[in-house]
């Protein structure tokens, strides 16, 4: 060690053949002056009188490396933090029912399984649409979330227009024939409608489920008048007779469809002739839109009161009417007339 006193200790890692790290230090000494004459007298920075020999750390690393994890420790619990507030924001507190008009909002709230309190991204609105839709009492249902803790159900109410007339019961149609309830009494005024059994319907079914053969003439003939806004003032459609359909009106009105052809051209020229004889006064009759051409319009028959015979004669019963009255009184029944 005397032979390298003077000189300064540095420390060198050499490296291996094949690149990788050293397996050990290598040790060499410099002479100071010598390197100053080497190049001239020079101001040099001195090496460091030892250099970090490889395998070993630095306070100063060590250091760095325990902050570096207490800022990570911090950063975790900032992240869990955020993490369980966006959790606890997306609680479903409030539940809005947008277009319902019979059905209450806790009923559809029933039907469709969702609760207060579930977790916005938890919640199964597929699901909960299905059930929505195998009520008889909804046509269409669409449930959207608006965050971050409402969830918005918008449903289209069924809504019956006709009552099939059974034995006892009424079977509540809508109009894609859904039955919606099977009801002892026609209270709302609805469509009554002869001539299509009523028996052995559900609550959910259509009624061309049993293949009734009129069963789809019926719902054509629904369907026009609807789009027409005739159905408030149709009292009554008779079925009964496939090829002899009628109706009855609630102006005193009957109306005679005839044969299941060309129904909604049949059905187009009601509005116009309805409008017409109402504006001519003219009360009851028959409106026949099963003739070829224009729809023709029949006053009511009047029946002449039968007159009592004098006394007398030979049998001693009443005398029928006079022949001239009898001609008279078929002179006097109107005939059908092209509708006005």
């Amino acid at each position: 060690m005397a032979r390298n006193k003077g000189k300064t200790r540095v420390v060198k890692n050499e490296g291996r053949r094949d690149g990788k790290k050293p397996p050990r230090s290598h040790v060499s000494y410099v002479d100071i002056e010598q390197v100053k004459q080497r190049y001239g007298g020079r101001s040099i920075r001195e090496p460091r009188k030892e250099l970090h020999v490889f395998g070993e750390e630095e306070p100063q690393n060590v250091k760095k490396k325990e902050h570096r994890g207490v800022y990570l420790l911090l950063l975790g619990l900032v992240l869990t933090g955020i993490a369980i507030g966006f959790y606890f924001a997306l609680i479903i507190d409030c539940i809005e029912v947008v277009g319902n008009e019979k059905l209450e909002r806790g009923e559809v709230l029933t039907i469709s399984g969702l609760n207060i309190g579930e977790h916005m991204l938890f919640a199964n609105l597929g699901e909960a649409r299905s059930r929505l839709l195998s009520s008889p009492y909804i046509r269409s249902a669409y449930i959207k979330r608006a965050y971050p803790d409402k969830l918005i159900i918008t449903i289209e109410e069924r809504k019956p227009v006709a009552a099939i007339v059974g034995v006892g019961s009424y079977a509540l149609i809508d109009l894609e024939g859904s039955v919606m309830e099977i009801a002892q009494t026609n209270d709302n005024g609805l469509v009554a409608v002869y001539g299509v059994s009523s028996g052995g319907y559900a609550v959910g079914q259509k009624i061309g489920d049993y293949a009734e053969f009129n069963s789809e003439t019926l719902l054509e003939i629904i369907a026009v008048l609807s789009n027409q806004g005739m159905l408030d003032i149709i009292e009554s459609i008779d079925m009964s007779q496939p090829l002899k359909i009628g109706m009855t009106t609630t102006y005193g009105y009957t109306v005679n469809i005839g044969q299941p052809e060309n129904l909604t051209g049949k059905l187009e020229n009601l509005p116009p002739v309805l409008s017409k004889v109402l504006s001519m006064g003219l009360e009851g009759g028959t409106i026949d839109l099963g003739v070829l051409g224009d729809p023709v319009y029949s006053p009511p028959e009047v029946h002449q009161p039968e007159t009592e015979g004098q006394e007398g004669g030979d049998d001693g019963e009443g005398g029928e009417m006079a022949p001239d009255k009898a001609e008279d009184g078929e002179a006097n029944q109107p005939e059908p007339s092209p509708a006005p």
